[in-house]
């Protein structure tokens, strides 16, 4: 009678024990092995005190994506990079743009010594006596008739620009932007100059005016030579030099032609450099603040 009350609680001994076993990984203690798909490793997985353990993802590769070092809980990610990109040097299109346009201190420190330069030949003896020096090689000891070709001179490198981009040969900006840039870059050098030549009413050499400084001609042809130089650089830095070739040249001959004094086409040129400078620089404000234009990508 024992026996027979006996045998259907031992039946179900048997089984529970005859389950557990076939199970096994362990139940109280169970373990899965060491599970492989591709290189993703699951490692380590215990249920008893129910507990998900270790789980690693080991070098888990996606073209060129990593997952990288970050850690949650006891999940790892190693090594996360974007192709070549690794996180934390990512940077905006914003950053980069902005980057591109940057207004460097190289830029204005150049910029600042020319001016700075007209501005000291104004008073100071030995800057002035240079001026009398020039004027005395280039007119009084050699006369000569003045040659009018600083007039067309000055706008040559940014007409270089237009017929570059008619023939085919694409600069930096499409023609509305490089065309706003342009007339940014003179509308600050024409505030600039004329205000100048207002307040400090220089004589000329010649005598045939009291509006000598800055000269017009050097700051227009220099603002022209930076906008050449900024839209083709990336092609060549020959346009460049070709543009400040144009630019000295004009700055020349009006000296050459008794307009201005040395020190005059001097301060010229590092207030058309600096305007267009400028240009460059609030650029990518009004095109987003005018245009609402977004970047979907930048290519240096």
């Amino acid at each position: 009678m024992f026996m027979r009350s006996f045998l259907p609680l031992l039946f179900l001994l048997m089984s529970t024990c005859s389950y557990s076993q076939s199970v096994d990984t362990r139940s109280g203690d169970m373990k899965s092995g060491d599970m492989k798909s591709g290189d993703v490793r699951f490692r380590v997985t215990q249920f008893g005190d129910v507990k998900f353990g270790d789980v690693k993802f080991g070098d888990v590769k996606f073209g060129d994506v990593r997952s990288g070092d970050a850690q949650f809980g006891d999940v790892k990610f190693r090594d996360v990079r974007l192709g070549a990109v690794q996180s934390g040097d990512v940077q905006s299109v914003d950053t980069l743009v902005t980057d591109r346009y940057r207004l460097s201190v190289a830029s204005l420190v150049a910029g600042g010594l020319m001016v700075g330069y007209g501005f000291a030949a104004l008073k100071w003896q030995p800057l002035v006596s240079f001026d009398h020096t020039v004027r005395e090689t280039v007119w009084t000891d050699n006369p000569h008739h003045k040659l009018p070709v600083d007039d067309y001179l000055q706008y040559a490198p940014a007409l270089t620009v237009y017929v570059l981009n008619a023939a085919g040969v694409k600069g930096r900006h499409d023609l509305r932007d490089r065309t706003i840039i342009y007339v940014m870059a003179n509308a600050v050098l024409a505030a600039g100059v004329l205000g100048l030549k207002h307040v400090i009413s220089a004589e000329r050499p010649d005598g045939s005016g009291d509006d000598g400084f800055p000269s017009g001609h050097s700051a227009t042809a220099f603002a022209a030579a930076e906008f050449l130089r900024q839209e083709y650089k990336d092609r060549s830095v020959w346009y460049g030099v070709a543009g400040y070739t144009a630019a000295v040249g004009t700055s020349f001959f009006r000296v050459y032609n008794d307009k201005h004094w040395f020190s005059e086409v001097v301060a010229g040129a590092g207030i058309g450099f600096l305007a267009a400078k400028a240009a460059y620089w609030v650029w990518p404000v009004v095109e987003k603040k005018v245009f609402g234009k977004k970047r979907e990508k930048f290519v240096e």
